[in-house]
């Protein structure tokens, strides 16, 4: 069996490596698309033709498209994600500084989201009367925009009653714009919880649990939930994953200076190392904890392992 895993991390290493050079590629290539003149980015529209031909020798933009993508493939592996065409930054500094409060938001976020889902979902299994009004507010939840409800919570909570500040970087400040995001991410964890708890209390170890005279309580919270919460363990690093790519809406209503914000300041500055290096960055980090979770669910369930190994 222990083989049998490693033979799943192995596999999932080579995919992870074959999606993160497609996307590199996709991204160098996308930058040729984009009707955006670096050097104008860099100098400004009102250059002599000659400074432009300089700044397109320096950048190495007059050379052969694979020639400058190869270049590209060597600084990444160096870890060089280039330099900003609008600040002169290192690409990887500035993600670097955006990349804290992006994972601040996005665990506070994650968090909220889990312990609502998981919550209510065994409440709803402890009181079945209450799953109408459950299931009718998790539906509420689920289809309301998260930067739509962060502007009605600005309004309440830091505008009409001013408990919260309006928006920035701060351990106050993210409690609205992690509220705005879990909201729908706890109602879509609270209908799969809700629906795998609804199979396993029907199975036969349950009722054993329930004629050994043991509370609901107890057979939901350590017996059941157990079980029911294995499916959820993919989409919970998925989630979080897109968490820490950065949420560009709601981190724009807030003002919070993270990794989605950095995006859509590089696309409307056409700074397009800057946006690059983004991309690149949020699908590692979304491949690699894709990643993560399969083979936890690999590591936690016997039968996805033996599945791997067979395959």
């Amino acid at each position: 069996m222990l083989s049998m895993f490693w033979v799943a991390v192995f596999r999932r290493l080579a995919e992870a490596a074959v999606v993160c050079f497609g996307v590199s590629f996709l991204t160098f290539a996308l930058t040729f698309l984009m009707p955006a003149d670096p050097v104008a980015a860099i100098a400004g529209i009102k250059v002599s033709p000659e400074t432009r031909r300089q700044i397109r020798q320096d950048l190495g933009l007059d050379r052969p498209v694979w020639v400058q993508y190869g270049l590209y493939l060597k600084r990444l592996l160096r870890g060089d994600l280039g330099r900003s065409f609008v600040t002169q930054q290192q690409v990887s500094e500035a993600i670097s500084e955006r990349l804290a409060p992006t994972v601040l938001l996005a665990l506070t976020a994650w968090c909220i989201a889990l312990v609502l889902g998981v919550c209510f979902s065994c409440l709803g299994a402890m009181r079945r009367s209450w799953q109408p009004l459950l299931f009718a507010s998790s539906s509420l939840w689920l289809a309301i925009p998260p930067f739509w409800l962060g502007l009605l919570l600005l309004y309440a909570f830091a505008f009409y009653w001013p408990l919260f500040p309006l928006g920035g970087y701060s351990a106050l400040g993210v409690v609205l714009p992690a509220c705005a995001l879990a909201a729908g991410m706890a109602a879509a964890y609270y209908r799969i919880l809700e629906a795998n708890l609804r199979e396993v209390l029907a199975q036969p170890f349950i009722q054993a649990a329930h004629a050994k005279g043991l509370p609901p309580s107890r057979v939901v919270l350590l017996h059941a939930l157990r079980n029911a919460i294995l499916p959820v363990v993919t989409l919970l690093a998925l989630d979080l994953a897109g968490l820490l790519g950065g949420v560009t809406l709601t981190e724009t209503v807030f003002h919070w200076p993270g990794l989605g914000r950095l995006a859509v300041e590089a696309v409307f500055n056409q700074d397009l190392p800057m946006l690059m290096g983004v991309v690149l960055v949020t699908t590692v980090i979304l491949v690699a904890l894709n990643a993560i979770a399969d083979l936890l669910h690999a590591w936690i369930d016997p039968r996805v392992r033996q599945a791997e190994g067979e395959g």
